[in-house]
């Protein structure tokens, strides 16, 4: 019998011959009743969903619904064709190549994010679109820890082969741990990438250590009469002083506790050295730092000790201090192997501070400062050791350092200048004439006047010739101080 609207037909696209479907592509209504062996033919335009590349087949079904009533003779409303094979068009892909953050820093502050993207697809990569930068306790990317700490946007035209590099500050988290930095490149989708997504976000190559903020306050205590045996020392955040009564006032003791023991909380407090085996990476760094500082504060003659018309600096305090007991041991030493209590006193405190005044004024004020710096900012939290500094000091220098610390630092060995020499020899007084030389220009012949005038120098003649130098250096005498 005749069919007579309406019914609706339906395309599916299914992952196998007799497979799951997949999407409806598209259904139209027949477009007319059909009578007994009659039929119609539809052409119709679909979309194919962004899936995964391969082979798919497609159904169709006539009376998706079921209105017709076909007593039983439903079983061939359904065909299905294929294989139907898919590929994706020409389309961009980024990936990241690289992730690196520093090796630690400070729970809350800034720090550096360096990477790398590069468009390995087929086609360009062009618009604007975000980059996220994540923090994970774990190497999983897309789990409930990651914290997103900043974006940086980009506009860029990205051929395929091409790439582009990127480096931010970004803030640390707030609580302190080891953390895998992660960045997803074109973090909202806008560049279709079709299945290319996969490959946008990678993990730093190494993690990044955040420590505790240290506190941002200083409590200064000074001890009442009769204590004194508690100044002068310095714990986290907390110092002891020393004032004295009847000290006159240029005479800075109080001062010089104060700002010596200020400087522990960054030389074994923020870097953490090991006063017990390398001490003057405390106590020596510390006194070198307080002659800087009394000298800017209170130079540059007189700094330490300013009264009755004697002055002394913090540096001739320190110097004198070496000298007394100079070649006893090596600066570098464990403090229980020094030679006496005084050996270690002076090559803990005193030698250093001379040490690296002596090295800065060898690289220059602003060069140290950078060695100072650099040294700080590598190693703190870090316990440093000897040849860290060493090797601080050797890169920012630009130059092999290690002859002035063997000498200086894992030797005993002590400067001794003396005279070795001296010379004479009899200076004549001028003789000959004396030369004016003077050109006159005429701007508008371009014309010169050339003219040299002799005039009668104070001695006479000019006879100043070989025979009278070789005169004079035979009368030179060399005397040899012994």
């Amino acid at each position: 019998g005749p069919a007579f609207r309406p019914w609706t037909d339906q395309l599916r696209l299914l992952d196998g011959p007799s497979g799951n479907p997949l999407a409806v592509l598209g259904s139209f209504a027949a477009p007319r009743d059909l009578e007994p062996d009659s039929s119609y033919v539809r052409a119709l335009d679909v979309g194919i969903p962004l899936i995964a590349e391969g082979d798919y087949w497609i159904e169709f079904t006539t009376d998706s619904g079921n209105l017709q009533p076909e007593e039983g003779g439903e079983g061939n409303n359904v065909v299905v064709a294929g294989p139907l094979t898919l590929t994706f068009p020409p389309h961009p892909d980024l990936v990241v190549d690289s992730v690196s953050v520093p090796i630690e820093g400070v729970a809350g502050e800034s720090f550096e994010v360096d990477w790398a993207v590069s468009n390995v697809g087929d086609a360009t990569a062009s618009g604007t679109w975000t980059d996220h930068v994540y923090g994970s306790v774990d190497d999983v990317f897309g789990n409930e820890d990651d914290l997103l700490l900043g974006s940086s946007a980009l506009t860029a035209v990205i051929d395929p082969g091409e790439g582009y590099e990127r480096s931010r500050p970004f803030t640390l988290p707030s609580t302190p741990g080891e953390y895998h930095v992660f960045v997803q490149a074109d973090a909202g989708d806008v560049v279709e990438e079709y299945d290319g997504d996969v490959g946008n976000s990678t993990a730093s190559e190494g993690t990044i250590v955040v420590a505790p903020r240290p506190y941002p306050n200083l409590t200064v205590v000074d001890p009442r009469r009769g204590a004194s045996g508690s100044g002068g020392m310095e714990y986290p955040t907390l110092i002891t002083a020393g004032t004295s009564y009847g000290v006159p006032e240029g005479v800075r003791v109080v001062e010089l506790v104060i700002i010596h023991e200020f400087g522990h909380n960054y030389w074994y407090h923020l870097l953490a050295s090991n006063e017990f085996e390398e001490s003057w990476m405390d106590e020596g760094i510390n006194t070198y730092t307080e002659i800087q500082i009394m000298n800017d504060a209170y130079g540059p003659i007189g700094d330490s000790f300013d009264v009755f018309g004697l002055k002394i600096n913090d540096l001739q305090i320190q110097r004198g201090q070496y000298i007394n007991v100079a070649d006893v041991d090596p600066m570098v030493r464990r403090a229980w192997d020094y030679y006496s209590g005084s050996s270690y006193g002076v090559n803990s405190y005193a030698k250093p501070g001379v040490v690296l005044t002596t090295l800065q004024n060898y690289l220059g004020n602003e060069k140290m400062l950078e060695v100072m710096r650099t040294y700080v900012e590598r190693w703190r939290f870090k316990h440093p050791k000897t040849q860290d500094f060493i090797d601080v000091a050797n890169e920012v220098a630009g130059e092999d350092l290690t002859w002035f610390f063997d000498q200086a630092f894992f030797s005993n060995a002590v400067v001794d200048y003396s005279v070795d020499a001296v010379f004479t020899r009899q200076v004549r007084d001028g003789r000959g004439f004396d030369f004016n030389l003077s050109v006159d220009e005429e701007a508008t012949t371009g014309a010169a006047d050339d003219s040299v005038q002799a005039t009668d120098g104070a001695n006479g003649d000019a006879e100043n010739n070989d025979a009278d130098v070789k005169d004079e250096e035979k009368e030179n005498q060399k005397i040899t101080a012994v």
